[in-house]
């Protein structure tokens, strides 16, 4: 036979190595962890295809520095552990968003969202009767302009920054347009106190609220400082270097110099996220994903150029089941949200996020 590869990752047709020997085809392939081969086997049509010898590069070389590292969103400081108060009662001590729930339900007589009850959009919608006050206290190094405050049922919320009434003005949502965005006065150097109540009732919930604008984030325990913001990272988890609870698309950014025309390929061989994308000069040459996490860049002048890797996020360390701390939990349920006892803690688990390797390039000139 003669065998043809079709790519199932590029939709693309192309030869293979093979021979033919006592009427047996033999077929030379290389296959990485994660790989698959789809072959068509046509009529033998007389010819081999041999292997080629693989070029070696002119040089191999990685980075040693930080480098340009771009959110393509507003950060984002979780606000899921508050003081709380049911209608005019006294403020409890901090409690995680989900429990907050639960004790509100409990102390009316409502079912919890943890028995089989039915959907909110199914039960027959009462009154409000009842409110909950959420207070969050937040510290900053330095007094912050422009931040938003991210929650659902936005509309009819009160919301109250360091004593004063915040006009709730919808702009934008985050993420998913029921979690609505709302401007916010400047947030003082030192502590800041945020109130918001919300109406609850048997079919209202309670989520948790998001800190969104240009700050970073210091994390120690369940205590998280606001920060001046920093554009240069070095490779390794972003999430002890400002972006603990970031998970929207990182662009790292940065230059070489190639000594003559010819190719580049560019290997993230540890990342975190579901995959990287590739440009160099602008366009784009691939998609990170699987081994061996290469990616060519053919036809390069000499000179300089600037290479983007964009490591795509999955969302866990913003929406994740982050108070679950059970290591035995393979697959996340409802109940990963809800865990108890030793399975959860008030500390965040979150996932390393990004290139956590400096990336590898192997430049090889042109023949």
């Amino acid at each position: 036979h003669t065998p043809s590869v079709y790519d199932t990752l590029t939709g693309e047709i192309h030869p293979i190595p093979y021979r033919v020997r006592n009427g047996r085809t033999e077929i030379q392939a290389a296959l990485y962890q994660l790989d698959s081969l789809l072959l068509c086997l046509s009529a033998y049509n007389g010819s081999e295809v041999l292997p080629q010898p693989e070029p070696k590069p002119a040089r191999v070389f990685s980075l040693r520095h930080k480098v340009e590292c771009r959110r393509m969103e507003p950060n984002v400081c979780l606000l899921d552990l508050a003081r709380f108060r049911l209608d005019d009662g006294e403020f409890s001590g901090l409690e995680e968003i989900l429990r907050i729930d639960n004790l509100c339900r409990e102390q009316l007589g409502y079912p919890c969202r943890t028995d089989a009850i039915p959907q909110p959009w199914t039960v027959r919608k009462k009154p409000i009767e009842h409110w909950v006050t959420l207070e969050y206290t937040l510290y900053s190094e330095m007094e912050l302009a422009g931040a938003l405050l991210a929650l659902e049922d936005a509309a009819d919320a009160k919301i109250i920054l360091n004593g004063q009434a915040v006009p709730v003005e919808i702009n934008g949502y985050f993420v998913d347009k029921v979690i609505q965005t709302v401007p916010l006065p400047p947030l003082a150097k030192g502590e800041n106190n945020i109130q918001v109540t919300l109406p609850f009732a048997e079919h209202r919930d309670l989520e948790s609220v998001y800190l969104l604008g240009e700050f970073d984030v210091r994390l120690e325990g369940v205590e998280q400082t606001l920060m001046p913001c920093r554009d240069w990272l070095g490779f390794g988890s972003v999430v002890p270097q400002g972006r603990p609870f970031y998970s929207g698309n990182l662009e790292y950014r940065f230059e070489i110099e190639l000594e003559s025309c010819g190719s580049l390929e560019i290997r993230v061989s540890r990342y975190a996220g579901a995959a990287v994308a590739v440009e160099v000069d602008g366009i784009r040459r691939g998609l990170i994903i699987i081994p061996p996490y290469t990616c060519r860049a053919e036809g390069l002048s000499q000179g300089k150029h600037e290479i983007l890797l964009r490591v795509l996020g999955t969302r866990h360390n913003t929406f994740g089941a982050l108070h679950c701390c059970d290591p035995t939990l393979t697959w996340n349920g409802p109940g990963a949200w809800r865990t108890t006892g030793d399975s959860f803690c008030y500390e965040y688990n979150t996932r390393d996020y990004g290139i956590l390797k400096s990336p590898e390039m192997a430049f090889f000139p042109e023949e």
